[in-house]
């Protein structure tokens, strides 16, 4: 165990843990519970957080540079950067009419979030209270496959502890991100992407495309989104939303108090560099 003021990281061979949030760690958090399998890398930033000063979502792939040009003072700087990728993370949930579940929008009782280096699992558990009074317990695990190196997986489970109703569910591929991480570099030219495409192949999969501005690599990602309640798969049709650069598939679904509802999202990445790509 480690102790830093406040701050508590407990370690032992395998497992990185933490037992509290703490906004001003997250952006260093972020980079000690990446997850990667030598193809693609994903920052370890919360599913429901955007780049925002505090958390900074990031998907990075082998070799997936770009080279900008920035006019500074009068002088042009050209720089080649390790591209941030559309964002297939974003999941998050809204109860009844409320606003989407944020961990900085809700007051926290419990956290733990621990990265199991043996396993590859990614988990952070939570109870909350929103500003409603309705209290929730949140379980997140995320993967990066090592077996097939194009799959993320995320499972969220959420027990609704003293409330029951409508809970929609928002499943999100972004294509609006830019460098935006290294502050030397703030004055240089971020946008790097070009968004080509987005779509639903099917009931509730979403699809995405977009391409580097420079060096012309094309990255194309899926997700698919399935509701689980009490282990038992629920047949929901949900309606899709394009806007902002980024397509989400969105479900409703009835829940009651005290049950176990389980959200599946399960992504593909692929690009113009595989091998056999035409």
């Amino acid at each position: 165990m480690s102790i830093h003021g406040s701050k508590l990281l407990f370690m032992d061979n395998w497992k990185i843990s933490y037992n509290n949030y703490l906004p001003e760690e997250q952006g260093k958090r972020e980079a000690l519970l990446a997850l990667g399998n030598g193809y693609v890398v994903v920052r370890g930033a919360f599913e429901e957080t955007t780049d925002d000063g505090i958390h900074y979502p990031g998907t990075y792939l082998a070799g997936g540079y770009n080279r900008l040009k920035t006019e500074i003072a009068g002088h042009i700087a050209e720089n080649e950067d390790l591209v941030n990728w559309p964002n297939a993370l974003p999941l998050t949930f809204s109860i009844g009419n409320g606003p989407p579940f944020h961990i900085d929008r809700v007051k926290i009782h419990h956290f733990q979030q621990e990265l199991d280096l043996k396993s590859g699992f990614l988990l952070r558990k939570m109870k909350f209270t929103d500003s409603a009074g309705r209290q929730t317990s949140l379980t997140t695990k995320r993967f990066v496959s090592m077996e097939n190196q194009h799959v993320l997986a995320i499972e969220w489970e959420i027990i609704p502890e003293n409330w029951s109703g409508k809970l929609t569910v928002y499943s999100t591929i972004d294509g609006g991100v830019v460098n935006n991480n290294v502050a030397r570099y703030s004055d240089l030219n971020k946008q790097h992407l070009n968004l080509l495409q987005t779509g639903h192949l099917e009931e509730n999969i979403i699809s995405l495309a977009a391409e580097t501005n420079q060096s012309r690599v094309t990255m194309a990602l899926a997700a698919r989104t399935q509701l689980f309640v009490d282990n038992e798969k629920q047949a929901v049709s949900g309606k899709f939303e394009t806007k902002d650069n980024k397509i989400s598939n969105i479900l409703d679904i009835e829940v009651k108090q005290g049950q176990t509802i389980q959200i599946e999202k399960l992504v593909t990445i692929y690009t113009s560099k595989d091998v056999a790509i035409s």
